[in-house]
């Protein structure tokens, strides 16, 4: 029972649906303009993202959603911009549409001045819109061995 009981939050974030709500729920007070739960809410996403990474490994979905994220925070662009660079570099399912849009927000991510105040964010597409819009189509697997 206590062993179920310390799982708690970081067993029920590592969800993919989950770690949406709560990037979505980071990119909502970042917008409201809400600093101190915006940086509250980047903490708990931080940590339940390492959870997931821990138990489900790394993909591009994650890494989308931890850079897209890290970008509306000034001290944390530099972070951001690697995840995002690494999707760009790395993912060969992007269709023109979405390396244009990736290219956007690395730029936005680049430009971002270290002082800036997070309540002028450029709000990122949401991972339903990533997935539907912005790959290309075909079938896709995980190989054994790694590969595609």
């Amino acid at each position: 029972m206590l062993a179920i009981a310390a799982c708690g939050a970081s067993c029920a974030a590592q969800d993919l649906g989950s770690l949406d709500r709560q990037w979505r729920d980071t990119i909502a007070a970042v917008q409201r303009g809400d600093n101190a739960r915006a940086e509250a809410a980047l903490a708990a996403f931080t940590q339940a993202a390492e959870s997931y990474v821990a138990a489900n490994g790394r993909s591009w979905k994650i890494e989308y959603l931890v850079g897209s994220l890290d970008c509306l925070f000034p001290d944390r662009k530099e972070i951001g911009a690697e995840f995002l660079n690494d999707i760009l570099k790395n993912n060969r399912t992007l269709n023109a549409a979405g390396e244009t849009e990736l290219k956007r927000q690395l730029a936005a991510c680049s430009s971002r001045a270290g002082g800036e105040s997070l309540s002028e964010p450029l709000a990122p597409p949401d991972l339903t819109d990533v997935s539907t819009h912005f790959q290309a189509p075909g079938i896709r697997g995980a190989m054994k061995g790694g590969g595609s």
